[in-house]
């Protein structure tokens, strides 16, 4: 039997030093996947680059994917096909512009951090991630993502809140 100490000392290590976890994929066609046989992952912060063909200028997009990233890649598509749900998202935005001026576009994705704990806390801590690489890239005039981003209020926090938990 192993002492306390062991015993401490082992989930100490395991708390501070998390196994990362690869979620994988599931696309039909493993070269379509937007993340590189990474879609399946959650807790994220990505980055859109977009691309524009005709012009080469190149804008680049942080947002965050609490669910799985193919969920959020799949609003993101919704957005950029269907005229409604236009002004959604800077990205969406932006792809709207390029495609009222005719222009060719890409889009390519990838992610910029994991969050591999995200504790249920008033801080959480994929909003803050996503503002980190806001803040890190804000002097960069090709990044699409609004001032206004930094002081919005964690969409996760309702979750957590006592008031807002269901009882079964």
């Amino acid at each position: 039997m192993r002492n306390t100490a062991s015993i401490i000392s082992s989930h100490n290590h395991n708390i501070l030093n998390p196994k990362p976890t690869i979620f994988g994929c599931n696309c039909k066609v493993k070269n379509d996947c937007p993340l590189n046989g990474e879609c399946l992952t959650p807790n994220i912060i990505y980055r859109a680059d977009v691309v524009n063909e005709t012009t080469d200028e190149k804008k680049f997009y942080y947002g965050t994917s609490e669910t799985t990233f193919k969920e959020r890649y799949r609003n993101h598509c919704r957005d950029a096909k269907n005229a409604k749900y236009k002004k959604c998202t800077e990205l969406a935005k932006y792809i709207w512009e390029l495609k009222d001026q005719n222009a060719n576009y890409k889009v390519n994705w990838s992610i910029a951090s994991k969050i591999h704990d995200k504790s249920n806390s008033l801080m959480c801590k994929l909003c803050l991630m996503e503002k980190y690489w806001i803040i890190k890239n804000f002097d960069n005039s090709n990044q699409l993502n609004k001032k206004s981003e930094l002081i919005n209020k964690c969409r996760h926090q309702n979750k957590i809140i006592l008031k807002n938990v269901k009882m079964k």
